[in-house]
């Protein structure tokens, strides 16, 4: 499914609304059996589209999905369901899977530790690298620490089953949006 159709941008939308609008506007100034017939075939690309969002769920949606489902295992300490989304691949500075697994349930031996908390899923950071590699950005936070949220692009990669998984992260200034200085996550590197 190409992503335009499983994972519209609002321009998508807008050219099938304007077409929508014209040929509504034309078929009102002067009602015909053809002014209907291009009103009705106007309206088509628009239900494709809109059923293509709905029901093929995207690389960059599987992504978030994947995210804040990873989140959410954080704050129930579940290591399985948390495992179950990121690749077999995964690298982050010399940690492997097992090695970052590990490291989140060593966080949660800390007392302010509550899980990590995502959003602000920044569409216009979501990038296709290549048709099995999609990166997406958002925030992220500890919940139970004062610290300040982090700006983080994850990259996902399709494993051999067809999921896309997490690969690799990096964090950066939360404030700047900053990505000429990669910033260290305490007890990460």
């Amino acid at each position: 499914m190409p992503f335009w159709l499983s994972d519209p941008s609002i321009s998508v939308y807008l050219i099938c609304g304007v077409l929508l609008i014209i040929f509504g506007a034309l078929w009102l100034r002067e009602p015909s059996r053809k002014g209907l017939i291009r009103l009705v075939i106007a309206v088509i690309p628009l239900v494709v589209v809109l059923l293509c969002d709905m029901l093929f769920e995207s690389p960059r949606e599987e992504a978030v999905r994947r995210m804040k489902a990873m989140a959410d295992a954080t704050v129930s300490r579940n290591h399985t369901e948390l495992a179950s989304h990121v690749s077999e691949s995964f690298q982050f500075k010399g940690l492997d899977k097992r090695a970052i697994i590990a490291k989140a349930k060593q966080a949660e031996t800390m007392s302010e530790w509550q899980g990590a908390n995502v959003w602000d899923f920044d569409r216009s950071e979501a990038k296709y690298i290549d048709e099995k590699t999609v990166q997406i950005g958002f925030l992220v936070a500890g919940i139970g620490f004062s610290t300040p949220p982090f700006w983080c692009i994850a990259t996902f990669k399709k494993d051999a089953d067809g999921q896309f998984r997490l690969a690799t992260f990096t964090f950066y200034n939360a404030m700047q949006k900053d990505k000429s200085s990669e910033m260290t996550i305490p007890g990460l590197g």
